[in-house]
C-alpha cells in the first residue's frame, strides 16, 4: 500500500477477504513540527465494523511460520536545506500490539555530508631526469571521506584528458615521450558522491628529457607489458624486471644482454605463450583453418588458423587476468 504524495494525513481500508475475514483500516499521520510519523492498523469485522471477537483473527498472525507474522514499512526523508556537514539525522520506531508493552527498534543514524572534497597533485621538478616518473596526489574531505580521484594530464599544451580514472591510489608512474611538457591536476570525489569543484589550470608542470625513452629500463619494461601482455604492469613484476637491467650499472654489454633476456622472458612467459596459444587453439576449434601463402622454401599454400585480431587481444587479456609475470630469464 502506497499513500498519495503530498499528504500529512491518510486513511484507507483494505478488504482482505477471502483469505481473511477481515477489513483492515490503515491510518497515517505526520506531525511536521516534531517529525513524528504514526501508523495505525486496525482489524475490523466486515459485518459489524467493530473489532473481531476472535483474538486470532487479526490481519497479522503470530509469527509461527516466518514470515507470516512479519510486516514492514518503507519511507524516505529528504533533509532540510542548509544543514551543515556533520549534522546527525536520527530515527527509531516504537511498535505497540494492542495493550501490550511497546517494542522499541534500534536507532538509525545518518550524517549529512554536503561538502566538496579537495585534492591536489604534488609539485614536480621542472625537468625530469628520465622519461618515466612518479606523480603523487592527495586529498581531504570534511564529511564521509575521500572515495577516489580522477587525475588529468595535458601534453605539450593540448587539452586535458583522463590519465587515472576513479582510482583510490595516491601515486602512479607516468610514462612520457621525449622532450615533452606535461601538466597535471586532480579532481577528488567523496564516498557519498560529492565531487571537487572543476579546475581549468594545472597544479604542476614538468618536462621530459631528449633521447629515446625505450633506452630507459623502466620505460623498456613497461612497453613489454603493453606489447606482449596488452596490460599495465603489476608493481612487483615491473620492479623485478627493471632491476634486472638496472643492476648492470653503466656496463653497456651487460645492459644489452639483460634487455635481450628480459624480452625473451616476456616472449616465453606463461601469460604470453599459454594464454595467447590457448586462445588461438580455441579459434582453430571454433573457426577451422584457412589457406595462406608462404614463400619460405618456395611459394606454396598452407593451412593457417583463422584469428580475428580485434577479438584475439581482448580474449587473451580475459584469460590472462590475475597472472603475474615474475621470474628469471
Amino acid at each position: 500500500m502506497t499513500p498519495p504524495l503530498g499528504q500529512t494525513q491518510f486513511v484507507t481500508q483494505a478488504d482482505l477477504r477471502p483469505e481473511k475475514q477481515i477489513v483492515l483500516r490503515i491510518t497515517g499521520k505526520l506531525d511536521a513540527a516534531t517529525g513524528l510519523l504514526t501508523w495505525r492498523f486496525n482489524s475490523l469485522d466486515p459485518v459489524t465494523g467493530g473489532q473481531p471477537q476472535d483474538p486470532q483473527a487479526g490481519f497479522l498472525p503470530p509469527n509461527v511460520h516466518s514470515p507470516e507474522g512479519q510486516g514492514g514499512m518503507l519511507f524516505t526523508v529528504k533533509p532540510k536545506t542548509g544543514l551543515a556537514t556533520g549534522t546527525e539525522v536520527r530515527n527509531k520506531a516504537r511498535i505497540v500490539f494492542d495493550v501490550n508493552a511497546p517494542i522499541d527498534t534500534n536507532e538509525h543514524l545518518n550524517t549529512i555530508d554536503n561538502s566538496r572534497p579537495f585534492s591536489q597533485v604534488a609539485l614536480l621538478a621542472a625537468a625530469q631526469p628520465t622519461h618515466s616518473f612518479v606523480v603523487n596526489w592527495s586529498g581531504t574531505d570534511a564529511g564521509s571521506g575521500i572515495g577516489g580521484y580522477n587525475v588529468f594530464v595535458s601534453e605539450n599544451g593540448g587539452p586535458f584528458t583522463f590519465w587515472q580514472l576513479g582510482t583510490t591510489a595516491t601515486s602512479a608512474i607516468f610514462y612520457g615521450r621525449a622532450n615533452s611538457t606535461y601538466r597535471f591536476y586532480s579532481i577528488a570525489f567523496d564516498l557519498v558522491g560529492n565531487q571537487e569543484t572543476a579546475k581549468t589550470s594545472a597544479e604542476t608542470t614538468t618536462t621530459t628529457p631528449a633521447g629515446n625513452p625505450i633506452d630507459e629500463a623502466r620505460w623498456f619494461v613497461h612497453q613489454h607489458y603493453l606489447d606482449f601482455l596488452s596490460r599495465e604492469p603489476d608493481a612487483s613484476g615491473l620492479l623485478f624486471w627493471t632491476n634486472e637491467i638496472v643492476s648492470c650499472g653503466s656496463n653497456a654489454a651487460c645492459i644489452e644482454l639483460k634487455r635481450i633476456n628480459v624480452s625473451a622472458a616476456y616472449f616465453l612467459s606463461i601469460e604470453f605463450q599459454q594464454t595467447g596459444y590457448l586462445v588461438e587453439r580455441f579459434y582453430k576449434a571454433a573457426y577451422g583453418s584457412a589457406s595462406g601463402s608462404s614463400t619460405f622454401g618456395g611459394t606454396h599454400q598452407l593451412s593457417v588458423p583463422i584469428v580475428r585480431f580485434s577479438e584475439f587481444l581482448p580474449d587473451t587479456q580475459r584469460i590472462g587476468q590475475g597472472v603475474v609475470v615474475l621470474g628469471r630469464a
